[in-house]
């Protein structure tokens, strides 16, 4: 009985089809849903927008409490001038030995020299030996303080940029022209990273998505103006093909009838305009070509 029923239903699409020559699909519209979340930790102090609200790309959506990466923040930079006066400090110091250090160096030659002719002893020259290799050492000291601040200048510079990031992180901003679909978070509320905030999309342009069996899988291709109709709605839409699946799945069980839910079918996905925002997310429609 049921295989019955299978061959009355297939003829009768086929009838349909035949008679005005187009092939309708049912399909529901959706639309890439942003989720926005929280980049940095904080109480939120202050809501710029709430839910059904058009918002456009940039603009506040909220803002965390940052007083205390700021705070942090004027830490950072105090030690960040504390490091570099340390440095020209260190370098004045370098400048001062290694003048020094060129003298004796100088002074020693030259004492070599008299102590071959012997103008000078050699216990002089020794003297003048070990200051040089004193010398050498505080240069060589002074330079790996050097070194030691301008790696703590380095990180100083790194956590710098990431306080400005979090203090700029608390202001919330919209990633793209279009509507809050959802907020998650009220005023009062402490914000961690990747805690949800909002749901944004760009309902000017929806999707949507149908189920073509495979003996119809040839009249499809991307690209291809299509028909969309809508309950409720006199006019029709004009949608674009813009994706097909490249594999088979099981028809939906919410799209046909009981016999026909194990037919295999290919996914197909159209971009439809919608600058008046008439179609909504969920809507169920009737794709016609």
């Amino acid at each position: 009985m049921k295989i019955w029923k299978i061959i009355l239903l297939s003829a009768a699409l086929l009838a349909c089809q035949n008679e005005t020559n187009h092939a309708v699909y049912n399909g529901r519209m959706d639309a890439d849903v942003v989720r926005i979340s929280a980049q940095t930790s904080g109480t939120i102090d202050s809501l710029f927008a709430d839910e059904g609200q058009l918002v456009h790309q940039n603009g506040i959506l909220l803002t965390i409490d940052s007083k205390k990466n700021k705070i942090r923040l004027q830490q950072q930079l105090i030690q960040r001038e504390e490091a570099h006066i340390n440095l020209q400090n260190i370098q004045a110091q370098i400048e001062q030995v290694q003048a020094q250090l060129n003298l004796l160096r100088s002074t020693r030659d030259k004492t070599q020299t008299m102590v071959a002719s012997g103008a000078a002893t050699q216990q002089k020259l020794d003297e003048l030996e070990t200051q040089v290799q004193i010398f050498s050492q505080k240069i060589n000291s002074l330079h790996t303080q050097q070194k030691l601040v301008e790696n703590k200048q380095k990180q100083l510079d790194a956590a710098i940029r990431l306080t400005r990031i979090s203090i700029a992180d608390a202001r919330v901003t919209a990633p793209l022209n279009g509507q809050l679909l959802n907020r998650f978070v009220s005023v009062g509320e402490f914000a961690a990273p990747g805690m949800p905030l909002f749901e944004i999309a760009d309902l000017s342009r929806l999707e949507a998505t149908i189920y073509v069996p495979l003996e119809s899988l040839g009249d499809v291709a991307l690209g291809q103006t299509v028909q969309v109709h809508a309950d409720g709605q006199d006019n029709s839409f004009s949608g674009t093909v813009k994706w097909i699946s490249e594999e088979s799945e099981f028809t939906p069980k919410t799209i046909l009838t009981k016999e026909t839910r194990s037919t295999l079918v290919y996914r197909v996905k159209i971009t439809v305009p919608n600058p008046d925002g008439i179609l909504k997310i969920g809507m169920p429609v009737d794709v016609e070509w």
